[in-house]
């Protein structure tokens, strides 16, 4: 047995992995990975959820009357549930989704009102909450089996801003299409 192992009490070797100087069971280490899947998930449907439902690309399609409605619903559903299924959020959070991508399309497809009621119902944005808050049931759990918040910290929010990343380079290709010079903001 190597000194990185330990030995429970039914016999059976548990073994222990060396992390950057750190002794993670394999518990550990799973609910590291999970928060992981769980992170850029959630960070993937946030951009889509904003470019569908922020910034009115769902409602532009949904100009076309069902068609628009239904491929837009479809399409934003299928990805919202592989990503789920990436992320390990369960069954309970496929029923959310795809109810919500129903409510979208039954609210769309109702001429004229429907279009300025589907930008005001965001069912994409409403699904991208349910990723953050699976990351953040996930950081719960690490911090209850004894990670440190720093090393939690490290892995959730790194890159935490690409969102507001995204946000930014769609404002400066705007303005540079309308004309307007972007202005440098220092770092």
């Amino acid at each position: 047995m190597s000194p990185l192992d330990t030995q429970g009490d039914s016999g059976e070797e548990n073994s222990i992995e060396r992390d950057k100087d750190t002794l993670r069971t394999p518990e550990q280490l799973e609910v590291l990975e999970r928060l992981k899947k769980a992170k850029s998930s959630a960070e993937r449907v946030d951009v889509v959820a904003t470019a569908l439902d922020t910034f009115g690309l769902d409602v532009i399609v949904g100009l076309i009357p069902v068609e628009g409605d239904g491929a837009s619903s479809i399409i934003a559903g299928l990805y919202l549930l592989a990503e789920a299924k990436h992320a390990d959020l369960g069954a309970m959070s496929y029923l959310k989704i795809i109810a919500l991508q129903v409510a979208d399309f039954a609210i769309g497809v109702v001429p004229v009102v429907g279009d300025a009621a589907d930008y005001v119902f965001q069912a994409n944005k409403m699904s991208a909450g349910m990723f953050a808050k699976n990351m953040e049931q996930i950081k719960q759990e690490a911090i209850k089996m004894g990670i440190p918040p720093e090393e939690i910290a490290k892995i959730s929010d790194d890159g935490k801003n690409l969102p507001q990343l995204a946000k930014q380079a769609i404002s400066v290709v705007g303005k540079a299409k309308a004309g307007k010079a972007p202005t440098a903001k220092a770092a």
